[in-house]
């Protein structure tokens, strides 16, 4: 297998990985898992920037000047590399896989943050009119209780 051969295999693993990690973050996302989200995007921001290296080098070698999978395929069979145009193959496949899940994901996290923006915004408008304790413990505002907090 020439070089060449090797690092398109190698993309294309690393590639398959990253769709892997962003389903994970979309099913995360999609159940309100938010917790494990955390591990999910460092992961995914660390693999996105190995990919990134791996891709330039990529275009070096096969001095590419446009950076899409479509032209990967077209360089690789001009050179006669056809036994990575399988993995030539599974890469624009992933990438657009990959374009896909990106665009959901960032619709659902535009979504997770409008309703959290507006949940902030009704819990800061009810502390504004309906302050329930001060700091001595007496009601105050809207609410009138006689009873500190100690006696409630």
């Amino acid at each position: 297998m020439s070089v060449i051969a090797n690092q398109v295999k190698e993309l294309a693993s690393q590639l398959g990985l990253f769709v892997t990690l962003l389903e994970r973050e979309h099913a995360a996302l999609s159940a309100k898992a938010l917790d494990n989200l955390n591990e999910v995007v460092a992961e995914k921001n660390r693999l996105a920037g190995l990919l990134g290296e791996q891709w330039n080098a990529l275009r070096q070698t096969l001095d590419l000047k446009q950076a899409s999978p479509a032209d990967l395929t077209s360089a690789l069979s001009a050179r006669g590399e056809h036994a990575a145009l399988k993995d030539g193959q599974a890469i624009r496949q992933l990438s657009e896989r990959a374009r896909e899940l990106n665009q959901r994901n960032g619709a659902l996290i535009r979504e997770q943050l409008r309703q959290t923006s507006k949940a902030i915004e009704i819990l800061q408008a009810v502390s504004r009119q309906n302050a329930t304790y001060g700091p001595d413990g007496l009601s105050h505002g809207g609410l009138s209780y006689s009873r500190t907090i100690d006696k409630a």
